[in-house]
């Protein structure tokens, strides 16, 4: 094994170091042994919101699972989802990384059925429900089905990450609260019911126009992810900004959604452009940090989603005038990764800068665990072991999470919906998230134009 560093650790190992007490070397070996195992149901065919929910289950899974993703589906089914080169879905999911089986395999960590049920189940097997503005899970035993409604990949992205969250929590004995009845979430009706009518949403009739990206670590990866899967008819009518200036390293492919197999030092803003423009959406880039100096003119008219993981950049956010700002920041450690803390501006009971200026940069209460985890015995000062100690935990799978709650605020904004403007999610957690709503103010996207959505013929 490698020794880590500050360019290859897998930083998702971090928390069974801190669970578990053991060491870097003995917390890759319990993610190569975790299996993940996907079953493919009839509610696929032609539906955007499953199919969206299997992908991000491998493209997540397989991060988080490192003994690999199996799927059981149907061969030849139609992508209902946008995709270079009009793939199959299981052509999809094979480029994804995950291996198509007849069977299951003898030894599966989690099961999670799929757009369907499954018929001979085990006690910790989960169902997975989406429509396009819910996602959620229940024991698969229950046979549950969420009552059919509007169809758009957005809800089926949060159901497969919270899929895959669950399962892993479970398997890495993070959590003990498993699931027993259906849990899950409305984009539409961030704090209510997930199951009552209302909360089911509108069809999709529009599509944001003007789109700026702040950071491409694996929650703006994310964002793109969900932004990708949307029904554009013509991408390039998009006009979307990505601005970042690091580079990527393997120790980002765990979490990052959009790494696949380019080359260790490619900047974070071509990675992402290439995945962009592939599936052709035209971009702009700015390689360069985002600071106090950045200014808009008046006639740009862009929403900004924020994935910064320090405080001091989100300070500046309302400084460059964006009409609309939607910004996600995550938990750090083993007990709080999986916690997504959710702002948007401007107009807010408290700006940016009060939020974040006061808030310590430095990650504290690191344990005698993690320290001795990665400890390198080339390196007896210590220096590179209290940083690689320091870094927060991350993983692909509460990033797509991140990700569908933020795009969702955006959809929901252009649709008539109530603002948000605080929220706390806790993806362990059985209860709905706690909610900071303005049904009163309507987001202002529509000053910021907005696109048609479209379906393709044979989908409609």
């Amino acid at each position: 094994m490698d020794l880590p560093d500050e360019n290859n650790h897998n930083r998702l190992a971090r928390a069974l170091i801190e669970r578990h007490g053991c060491s870097y070397e003995e917390a890759l070996t319990m993610l190569d042994g975790f299996r993940l195992h996907l079953v493919g149901g009839e509610q696929l065919v032609n539906n955007r919101a499953y199919q969206a929910a299997l992908l991000t289950a491998v493209n997540t899974g397989k991060r988080a699972f490192l003994g690999g993703v199996t799927v059981q589906m149907p061969r030849n089914m139609p992508s209902a989802l946008p995709w270079p080169g009009n793939k199959r879905l299981d052509q999809i999911v094979e480029e994804l990384g995950a291996q198509i089986v007849s069977e299951p395999p003898d030894a599966t960590s989690q099961t999670l059925a799929i757009g369907g049920t499954l018929g001979d189940s085990g006690h910790d097997d989960l169902t997975v429900l989406a429509s396009g503005w819910r996602g959620g899970l229940a024991p698969a035993q229950e046979n549950f089905r969420l009552p059919p409604g509007p169809d758009h990949p957005v809800g089926g992205v949060l159901a497969g990450a919270l899929g895959v969250a669950r399962g892993f929590l479970r398997v890495s004995e993070l959590s003990t609260r498993f699931v027993t009845s259906p849990v899950g979430y409305s984009l539409w009706e961030p704090g209510g019911n997930w199951l009552d009518d209302d909360a089911a949403g509108p069809e999709l009739a529009y599509l944001p126009q003007h789109l700026w990206v702040l950071g491409l670590g694996h929650l703006g990866q994310a964002f793109l992810w969900n932004v990708g899967l949307l029904p554009f008819s013509t991408p390039s009518d998009l006009e979307m900004v990505l601005q970042d200036y690091d580079r990527i390293a393997p120790a980002n492919r765990s979490a990052g959604l959009l790494y696949g197999e380019q080359p260790a030092g490619l900047l974070k803003t071509r990675l992402c452009a290439q995945w962009l423009e592939a599936r052709g959406f035209a971009t702009k880039l700015v390689e360069r940090k985002f600071d106090q100096t950045l200014r808009l003119d008046g006639a740009e008219k862009f929403v900004a989603f924020c994935g910064f993981d320090k405080a001091l950049p989100r300070t500046y956010l309302e400084m460059p005038g964006f009409k609309c700002i939607v910004e996600c920041g995550l938990g750090s450690g083993a007990d709080d990764f999986d916690q997504i803390d959710f702002h948007t501006f401007p107009s807010a009971a408290q700006s940016p800068e009060s939020l974040w200026s006061a808030q310590d940069e430095v990650v504290g209460g690191v344990s005698d665990n993690l320290r001795r985890a990665y400890q390198r015995p080339d390196e007896p000062c210590g220096i590179l072991g209290e940083t690689l100690a320091n870094k927060s935990l991350s993983s692909s799978f509460v990033g797509a999470f991140a990700g569908a709650v933020a795009l969702g605020e955006v959809l929901r904004g252009l649709h008539g919906g109530g603002s948000c403007e605080a929220a706390t999610f806790r993806l362990r957690s059985n209860s709905s998230p706690q909610t900071v709503t303005i049904p009163s103010r309507i987001m202002p996207l529509a000053e910021c134009g907005f696109l048609n959505a479209h379906c393709s013929p044979q989908y409609i």
